[in-house]
């Protein structure tokens, strides 16, 4: 990916800019077909503007294989959920630098990959991944249209809850790691919400065999060695 790895809160906020955009093209009857990290691009005060829409009229399978919806791999109609696959593989690689396929420069391969196997999960490095998460990226590049997030105007919303929330938690945690005397942001951490009877829990790994468990208050937690 040419711009790195992003954490969550700037990636979902760049998905979000393509949004609206998209959403401006929807008006006229336009969907994009082309989108991915190559096609954006991010000026100095951080918008995103989404680039070429060259293949915004072209019928049939045309695009970019590896960023490209299953019905639009096999040539059939495509409508917006085909642009939120595409946005789901995109938001997927600002976040990891990777893309989800190993066949992606062959079409009846990467059909046949996408048709079993689906959306891959994401990796457990990610410093953001949550439940949620995971269920966005899942809600965006289900295989088939129908199980996929079914217009971008429900798509966005969702985003933007996604983003408030990993924004509450890194603010609760950075107020949780001056009173235990940890710094934050840790290097290298890993969020897994979990339900434990009525509470539901946060564990984070900091690094160096630590690890907090916060309830979902954040009134207190407890480091395991």
């Amino acid at each position: 990916c040419k711009y790195g790895r992003m954490r969550a809160p700037q990636a979902l906020g760049i998905i979000s800019q393509l949004i609206d955009i998209l959403k401006v093209a929807k008006g006229k009857g336009i969907n994009h077909r082309d989108i991915k990290p190559g096609n954006i691009m991010l000026r100095e005060n951080g918008q995103a503007v989404l680039l070429d829409w060259g293949l915004a009229k072209i019928k049939g399978a045309a695009g970019t294989l590896a960023f490209m919806s299953l019905e639009q791999l096999e040539g059939r109609d495509t409508d917006e959920r085909s642009d939120i696959y595409s946005l789901g593989v995109t938001l997927r690689e600002l976040l990891t630098t990777q893309r989800p396929f190993l066949n992606e420069s062959n079409r009846a391969l990467l059909i046949k990959e996408k048709k079993i196997y689906g959306q891959p999960a994401l990796p457990d490095d990610i410093p953001e991944k949550t439940a949620s998460l995971q269920s966005l990226l899942d809600g965006m590049m289900a295989s088939e249209a129908e199980h996929r997030y079914q217009s971008l105007e429900i798509l966005q919303d969702d985003i933007q809850t996604i983003a408030r929330e990993i924004a509450g938690l890194q603010s609760r945690m950075t107020t949780l790691a001056e009173q235990i005397g940890i710094p934050f942001p840790w290097n290298e951490y890993n969020i897994s919400e979990t339900e434990v009877g009525a509470d539901a829990l946060t564990e984070v790994n900091v690094g160096q065999g630590a690890v907090i468990n916060i309830d979902s208050n954040f009134n207190h937690s407890t480091i395991q060695n």
